[in-house]
């Protein structure tokens, strides 16, 4: 594995990553590095593999398994070998080297009925098993064509919902929206269950539990790229001046989809209910920070408008550092600059 310093990423540096199926005793997980011989010195070649299979499989199955995976890149002639491997690349000489010479060990994985894991030791569904593809040099017509990838449909659906998203405007709507959606943890981060008397990936969801009479939101313009650098945002976000519904963000809310059922799961007394029918959660923005520049420097200013308990005024006034003038219009004040939002609920609870 490549044990470089994720702070010592370049821009241009290929990164790959892969979903893991949770680690079960009835799974094994296999990443595998592609190699092809190159005179008496073996080199990588496109990108690494991964796959996971049942543990029952044999030896014959497992090749099998990956020729499935492979078949874009085999042609005529084409052929590879796997050889199992250490975490450094070693070779691991667990399998037999022919089948009449039963102490004589390769590394090779042979095409037979035997069970792949039967020469692997007992916990190798705990962890990841390494290996290599070994192609001949001879059999590649086109090194080129391993330098490609096959999308996964799902990829496909993701960029058109991009593409989709682009081309309309984003909304502070979308934004609470995706803030609240379901989110399901990952390996490192699962949550134990009572129920189930074990650690799971259990699905999270963020919710405003009470509404304040003051909403301040934060628009993410800093993008974390490594130690050293955090990349601006210049996105466009549309928030509405006026008659920002938070209703359905709360979790109290009847509108955010929580049933009495939810509350008794988590133990909340029914009596204790946040949201008030009587007073509507819609808000009113009577300022906004802007942010203009990049990470480490730049200038800030301010729209803001006069309001107290009862009432809110039209006009919007910049403040620029010792410079304070009025004539803003509404255009002004939403702009791919805001940064900073601040809403007043239009009746305090």
């Amino acid at each position: 594995l490549d044990t470089k310093n994720v702070s010592q990423l370049n821009k241009d540096d290929l990164v790959v990553a892969y979903e893991v199926d949770p680690i079960i005793p009835s799974a094994m997980h296999v990443i595998s590095t592609q190699m092809v011989h190159n005179g008496r010195q073996m080199s990588t070649l496109g990108y690494p593999l991964f796959l996971s299979f049942d543990i029952s499989l044999s030896c014959r199955q497992v090749i099998r398994q990956f020729m499935g995976r492979l078949s874009y890149l085999i042609t005529n002639g084409s052929s590879f070998q796997l050889r199992l491997v250490d975490t450094n690349g070693n070779p691991q000489l667990v399998f037999p080297a022919q089948p009449n010479s039963p102490h004589a060990t390769s590394s090779i994985v042979p095409n037979t009925d035997d069970v792949f894991s039967s020469f692997l030791s007992v916990d190798c569904a705990d962890s990841f098993i390494f290996m290599h593809i070994e192609w001949n040099l001879s059999s590649i017509n086109d090194v080129n064509r391993f330098e490609s990838i096959v999308d996964h449909p799902s990829l496909a659906e993701a960029l058109s919902r991009q593409q989709a998203m682009l081309r309309r405007n984003l909304t502070l709507d979308h934004c609470l929206e995706n803030f609240t959606r379901v989110e399901r943890l990952d390996e490192d981060n699962k949550w134990y269950c009572a129920k189930c008397k074990d650690h799971v990936r259990a699905e999270k969801t963020m919710k405003l539990w009470r509404l304040p009479n003051i909403l301040v939101i934060q628009l993410k313009r800093f993008e974390f790229r490594n130690a050293l650098r955090r990349d601006k945002m210049e996105t466009f976000i549309d928030f509405p001046l006026e008659g920002l519904d938070m209703n359905r963000f709360c979790a109290s809310s009847s509108s955010a989809g929580m049933s009495q059922q939810d509350f008794e799961d988590l133990d909340i007394p029914k009596q204790r209910n946040f949201v008030d029918n009587d007073i509507p959660a819609t808000y009113d923005l009577f300022g906004v920070v802007n942010h203009y520049g990049r990470m480490g420097f730049g200038h800030y200013n301010a729209y803001a408008r006069r309001w107290d308990e009862n009432m809110i005024e039209d006009d919007w006034i910049l403040f620029d550092d010792a410079s304070v003038r009025g004539g803003i219009t509404k255009e002004d004040v939403v702009s791919n600059s805001g940064y900073l939002l601040f809403y007043r609920r239009r009746m305090f609870a």
